[in-house]
């Protein structure tokens, strides 16, 4: 009993530390390949409610790091607590699935169920909540395992990161070892020599486009409301457009939510903007709040090189508390030329896989975002951004306030990026791509869930069937 009680707290500090570094504003990725192991080498010595005890306290003791966060974005303590133990909860319940179809006698059905469940239940919790916290995301910086999601999407991340740890621990405590070891020996073969050539196969010769970006992270340029500070740090902008549309730029991005601009005054804001589209020959994207009697919009405005609103933007999906003032858009932004098609989307867009599915479908080479982050969350928002591109097959130019400013490519690699934290203003010049790379995720969508669906199905009626351990 007492061997038992310490390899239990063991497992659960192993498996919450390993969470805690692996998934995180800044994870390690390979951590989170180990993160399952401890708990799931004891899932055959335990009986099933400590079994599900020590699952879900290592998993929930794990994401405590993401308390501070939510914090400083203002989210309420009842929303954290779901944050955390809802989680917890799927990985306690896999872990079940894993010891009754270990117990059952078949190893490869527990590693393959367990690693179904937890995928399948992420993927229809994040629906209403965007995917913040999706398990893919711990793999940004492994760049061959990020190219699955242009074939599976994140599901298919999330399936390799779990599936992988679990056959191991099923190998160790059963006789099936030759069978699991062999079977994970293949897929991990398979995705990373999926990633690897497709990492080789992009070529260098696609169109570019310059790209310039300015933005301010001055207290007082954060979102000026009062009409002679808004229109103070709009001609500020405006002058900083110009340099860069005479150094080259053809396209030039604000930050969001630049300033707070009234009916009143947006004739003003269109005819300076349009000035200065004309001068830096160069389109220029504008994100303001503009309150209407119907609600606020947090917009974007873009301005041709001939001075004209060539559209405008409304965000779809708003950050809770913050924006509750705010009114969502439903339409996307396109803009067609003979070299690209270049969409738009706002920050907390970018979180939401649907969306950006729908430019892929359109053949969107080039999306451009403005974002506004929280310092603390530069690396990780921007890293979500960057697998909506992977998944879609187009490259990005994100610029956020008190964030980063990137462009990437079409395989989620980082071709330019810098900190907004220069002051008075922080810039960026260079050339990103413009040819759209369409993926099998873009024509399927998400059509490897209904092949977890299966493989959890088949797992647990074959494990139904068995009836000795082995």
């Amino acid at each position: 009993m007492l061997k038992t009680a310490v390899a239990a707290l063991s497992a659960v500090f192993l498996s919450a530390t390993a969470v805690f570094f692996g998934d995180s504003l800044h994870p390690v990725w390979w951590l989170m390949w180990l993160a399952p192991l401890p708990v799931l080498l004891l899932a055959s010595r335990l009986k099933a409610l400590p079994l599900f005890g020590v699952a879900f306290l290592a998993w929930a003791i794990g994401h405590l790091n993401a308390v501070s966060y939510y914090r400083i974005v203002q989210i309420p303590y009842s929303i954290i607590t779901l944050a955390i133990t809802v989680p917890a909860v799927f990985f306690a319940l896999a872990a079940l699935l894993y010891r009754f179809l270990l117990l059952r006698g078949h190893a490869l059905a527990a590693a393959a169920g367990f690693a179904s469940l937890w995928t399948i239940l992420q993927y229809l919790a994040e629906y209403s909540g965007g995917s913040y916290g999706n398990l893919a995301y711990t793999q940004m910086d492994c760049l061959p395992v990020l190219q699955l999601a242009s074939f599976a999407g994140m599901a298919g991340i999330t399936f390799v990161v779990l599936f992988l740890p679990a056959s191991v621990s099923a190998a160790v405590t059963t006789r099936d070892n030759r069978m699991v070891l062999g079977v994970s020996a293949v897929v991990l073969l398979a995705v990373f020599g999926f990633g690897f050539s497709r990492l080789a196969g992009d070529g260098d010769d696609d169109p570019t486009v310059v790209v310039g970006m300015v933005v301010s992270d001055l207290k007082q340029n954060m979102l000026p409301e009062k009409p002679d500070d808004a229109l103070r740090l709009l001609h500020q902008y405006a002058e900083e457009a110009v340099r860069l549309g005479r150094r080259g730029a053809r396209i030039i991005l604000l930050p969001e939510m630049v300033a707070v601009v009234t009916d009143d005054h947006i004739p003003q804001l269109d005819e300076l903007f349009g000035q200065t589209a004309r001068a830096a020959n160069a389109r220029i994207l504008v994100p303001i709040i503009h309150p209407l009697p119907e609600g606020r919009r947090n917009e974007a405005r873009l301005y041709d090189a001939a001075g004209r609103l060539e559209t405008t933007y409304w965000k779809h999906h708003l950050v809770p508390v913050l924006e509750d003032r705010t009114r969502p858009g439903t339409e996307i932004a396109l803009l067609r030329d003979p070299r690209s098609t270049i969409g738009i989307e706002i920050c907390r867009d970018m979180d939401f896989v649907p969306l950006a599915r729908r430019y892929g479908r359109e053949g969107t080479g080039l999306l451009l975002v403005p974002a506004w982050d929280f310092v603390v969350d530069d690396w990780l928002h921007s890293r979500m951004a960057f697998m909506r591109g992977v998944e879609n097959g187009f490259h990005l130019a994100r610029l956020a306030k008190q964030g980063r400013m990137t462009l990437l490519d079409t395989r989620g690699r980082v071709r330019t990026e810098r900190s907004s934290n220069a002051a008075p203003f922080s810039t960026l010049l260079a050339p990103v791509g413009l040819r759209a790379q369409p993926t099998l995720y873009t024509r399927w969508g998400d059509w490897f869930i209904g092949v977890l669906a299966v493989i959890l199905l088949a797992s647990v009626a074959y494990g139904l069937r068995r009836r000795t351990a082995s």
